[in-house]
């Protein structure tokens, strides 16, 4: 029998331990931020000038194969972890150095103008961040009571929102200009800084007991979910969805956008691109903030 969510941990949460809790969805935003924003749109416009969008959208598209499976993957295996320090701490270590390797692998392709590395680079980014994110996403329903979870959502709105604005404004503001290197290297202290930040308010309890073995087909199975039976997940699904492909859709070709039709200067895109995406997110926050506390 699966043990209840109350027995890794859960209970009532203060203000700062929300906070914590959320500190990984903060940099995690604040990685892809700077990436799909800033990083690979302008390090793909470097190497490859002339199909600059084609290369941008296989990149992505091909990465986000990834960020589908690995996640469903990663997280029932923490479920069914048996690490004496808890179930998602160390998936979540292990993932973010994946994905710090990952980065500096792009950061080194970047300087050295190869696509091919940097392609790899990102492959094994999207690897390892949803292999720390998938069981991330289960630290909430194992540590908040339930009457908690509107504010914990709350709390990860925010911390998304701001920290995609923050991972723009860093690499595209703060460091723009700089090379690769050190414009890779501010992303990869912010996801240690975010893993040691949650680490002790993830206080989670190792589980007591061994589960059954895990049956694989009936785990595949079981990821088909009937939206006639359960309509409300459906509509949180469908919601979810449609964000998501608004969000992503547009995000990586923005400095793109600004450059070749509307006529901003090369040497002023990030700046503008980050300007821009600060006036939704900014919005975005405050509505996610409020919403959360309100539901």
């Amino acid at each position: 029998m699966i043990p209840a969510p109350t027995d890794f941990g859960a209970r009532p949460r203060t203000n700062i331990e929300h906070a914590r809790l959320a500190a990984f969805w903060f940099v995690n935003n604040f990685h892809w931020g700077a990436l799909i924003l800033i990083l690979i749109p302008g390090d793909i416009a470097r190497m490859v000038p002339d199909n600059r969008v084609a290369r941008v959208g296989e990149l992505t598209a091909f990465g986000a194969i990834f960020a589908l499976v690995v996640p469903l993957w990663a997280a029932v295996l923490s479920d069914r972890s048996m690490n004496r320090i808890g179930r998602r701490r160390p998936f979540i270590a292990g993932g973010t150095l994946i994905n710090i390797l990952g980065l500096g692998m792009m950061a080194v392709s970047a300087t050295m103008g190869s696509f091919i590395g940097y392609a790899a680079g990102f492959i094994v980014v999207q690897f390892g961040n949803n292999f720390a994110l998938g069981p991330y996403m289960g630290v909430m329903p194992d540590l908040v009571v339930p009457e908690q979870r509107g504010i914990a959502s709350g709390y990860m709105a925010l911390m998304s929102q701001v920290g995609t604005l923050l991972g723009a404004a860093g690499v595209g503001v703060l460091l723009g200009g700089q090379p690769p290197i050190a414009r890779y290297a501010l992303v990869s202290v912010l996801l240690v800084l975010g893993v040691a930040i949650g680490w002790g308010a993830i206080d989670e309890r190792p589980r007591a007991h061994r589960p059954e073995p895990m049956d694989w087909t009936r785990y595949i199975k079981s990821l088909w979910i009937d939206p006639r039976v359960h309509p409300d997940f459906f509509w949180v699904w469908v919601t979810r969805f449609l964000v998501m492909l608004g969000f992503y859709a547009i995000l990586p070709f923005i400095n793109y956008y600004l450059r070749d039709v509307i006529g901003v200067p090369a040497d002023s895109v990030e700046k503008n691109a980050t300007a821009l995406l600060g006036v939704i997110l900014v919005i975005s926050s405050i509505s996610g903030m409020l919403g959360g506390a309100i539901s």
